[in-house]
């Protein structure tokens, strides 16, 4: 979800090996942040 929110990256790369894992992986895309979520996840991804 966060991935999302960023305007440099293009497409989130899902690493599922399996149907299963990709059925649990799915609702992720469907995740909604908060302001503040997204806040905290660019502060700690900064010095990346």
């Amino acid at each position: 979800a966060w991935q999302m929110t960023r305007p440099a990256i293009v497409a989130p790369i899902v690493g599922a090996n399996s149907p299963e894992q990709l059925a649990d992986l799915l609702p992720a895309a469907e995740l909604t942040l908060s302001q503040g979520e997204i806040a905290a996840l660019d502060r700690v991804s900064a010095s990346f």
